[in-house]
């Protein structure tokens, strides 16, 4: 006579389910880790777009402060092309900073880069490059202050931390300096010596920055060269050469400028698309 099939025992129900449960929990933290994931990119996602047009306005405008001839039609393109996607890039700036805590004041760091934009545009238009190199100088700073409170970690902001000591830097070579001037000095260098060491600490995520084999190079060039032009300042400081050192502490400019601009979009590359 065949025996009827029994119901499974309550072992063997309570593993199913165990199973199961598992199986839901692990599909809801991949979702959240994915869901994570996506978020903290999208910011990131929007700064390099960002970057991708205002870096080469701000490096055209420079280059036209200093006179070079071809630099003029390169700044009116460059600073025109910010203008114009400006509001589209705005719309993702505001997306990417929607949860930003309060002491960010996202929304005032929008405004003032609305402003600087459209200043430093007219400012091209009428010639004067030096004032609107100086208008877009001023996002820097606040970008970096909101994008901190906000608790965004994004690379580019590292250069722009050790841009104004490096700045100081450059200005107090020239000598002249008293005591206090001196030692202020050092312990500038010292700042910046810490900041560029992390720069050099940060591995580069070509995918994340939209960064091209040809700007991927151009940015690990300019930070080896950045380096190696630090050392030879280090050296001027330590023989006390004061004609050495000024010559040394100019020298790092234009490392670090190439390295910056690998972040800018050049005007005959399309923006990366991304899925």
């Amino acid at each position: 006579m065949t025996r009827p099939d029994r119901a499974p025992s309550r072992s063997v129900r309570d593993a199913v389910r165990h199973r199961a449960s598992f199986a839901a929990s692990l599909a809801s933290a991949l979702v959240a880790l994915l869901t994570a994931v996506h978020a903290a990119a999208a910011p990131i996602d929007a700064m390099v777009a960002f970057d991708g047009r205002f870096i080469p306005a701000l490096a055209a405008t420079s280059a036209a402060a200093s006179a070079d001839p071809a630099a003029d039609a390169r700044a009116r393109e460059a600073t025109a092309r910010l203008a114009a996607e400006w509001p589209r890039l705005r719309e993702r700036l505001a997306e990417a900073g929607a949860a930003a805590p309060a002491s960010a004041h996202w929304p005032a760091m929008l405004a003032r880069i609305d402003r600087r934009i459209v200043q430093a545009d007219a400012l091209v238009r009428g010639g004067r490059h030096a004032d609107a190199h100086e208008a877009l100088e001023a996002v820097r700073p606040a970008m970096l202050e909101a994008r901190r409170a906000a608790g965004i970690d994004y690379l580019v902001d590292r250069h722009d931390e050790y841009h104004a000591p490096k700045e100081t830097l450059v200005a107090g070579a020239a000598g002249g300096l008293d005591a206090a001037g001196r030692a202020a000095m050092v312990r500038t260098f010292a700042q910046a010596r810490a900041l560029w060491h992390a720069i050099e600490r940060t591995p580069v995520d070509a995918e994340r920055h939209a960064l091209s084999p040809q700007r991927l190079e151009q940015y690990r060039r300019g930070v080896a060269d950045e380096t190696a032009a630090r050392a030879r300042l280090s050296e001027a400081r330590r023989t006390g050469d004061p004609a050495a050192g000024a010559a040394a502490a100019v020298a790092v400019k234009p490392p670090f400028a190439r390295a910056y601009t690998a972040f800018g979009l050049p005007p005959d590359e399309a923006p990366a698309r991304r899925p």
